[in-house]
């Protein structure tokens, strides 16, 4: 169950940064910067993501001017700056689908659901833009504020659309497959969270979602009085550089991990 997905970003970052050092096409370091905004995001480098997304606008404003305003109100929202993150999608007479898709996202942040919703339904004056994309993401938003209205079914089926629609090199991919493990848990369906889980494990960059992922599935293991599988989870984690929780849990499971183990060897005597 161990998988190592360090030494693939490192080598794409690389690859990346050579690239933009070598060429003087403006395009080709464009595509090159948003290589390395992405892989900044996915090891939660914020600042760095920021950059390489601004990058993109500077080098190919026609191409990226949607894309990288939309990723960078993320960004800005995540570093806490609302004000920020609102403004660089709300231009006038310049508006898309996801743009749509980053006001919902605040307003959910925000707890206004009602703001949320009516956003995904502003009438968009941009076609340009990848629709697949953010058709997927306009689903998980919807989704998501159905699941903080407590409608899990409902946003189930919204993450299952979103997921039919993207594929699994994609943030939105594994942030619905995270959501869905979640709420399964959550109904006490875990043999459907099991294998969500697993997958994301073996599939996923993105260390928010790889940091939950292998706490849930510890849980899981835990409430199920599954020492063994949990103690391997850890071991996964710490193998997978992902510091997931504190000593005082580990210690619980590896005490109760010996306490079965003495078991075994008693009933192994008699």
């Amino acid at each position: 169950m161990v998988y190592s997905k360090a030494s693939k970003s490192e080598e794409a970052e690389d690859i990346a940064l050579t690239v933009l050092q070598k060429t003087s096409d403006k395009e080709i370091q464009a595509f090159a910067c948003e290589t390395l905004a992405i892989i900044m995001e996915n090891i939660e480098d914020l600042d760095s993501a920021i950059y390489y997304w601004k990058r993109c606008i500077e080098l190919s404003k026609a191409k990226y001017y949607g894309k990288a305003l939309y990723t960078l109100s993320k960004l800005y929202y995540q570093k806490g700056d609302v004000e920020k993150a609102l403004g660089v999608v709300k231009i006038e007479g310049y508006n898309t689908m996801s743009f749509n898709v980053a006001r919902s996202h605040i307003y959910v942040g925000e707890g206004d659901l009602e703001k949320a919703l009516s956003a995904l339904d502003e009438e968009t004056s941009i076609k340009k833009e990848d629709e697949i994309r953010a058709y997927a993401e306009m689903k998980f938003m919807r989704g998501l504020i159905a699941e903080k209205n407590n409608s899990y079914d409902e946003a189930l089926d919204y993450y299952k659309e979103a997921m039919k629609e993207t594929n699994n090199k994609t943030s939105i991919y594994w942030d619905s497959l995270y959501r869905s493990a979640n709420i399964n848990y959550k109904l006490k369906r875990e043999d459907r969270a099991i294998p969500m889980c697993e997958e994301i494990i073996k599939t996923c960059t993105k260390v928010s979602n790889l940091i939950g992922t292998y706490d849930l599935l510890s849980d899981i293991y835990i409430n199920r009085n599954d020492m063994t599988r949990a103690r391997e989870v850890y071991k996964d984690a710490k193998l997978s550089d992902m510091e997931i929780i504190g000593n005082a849990k580990i210690d619980i499971v590896e005490q109760k991990y010996n306490e079965e183990s003495e078991v075994r060897k008693l009933l192994k005597m008699k």
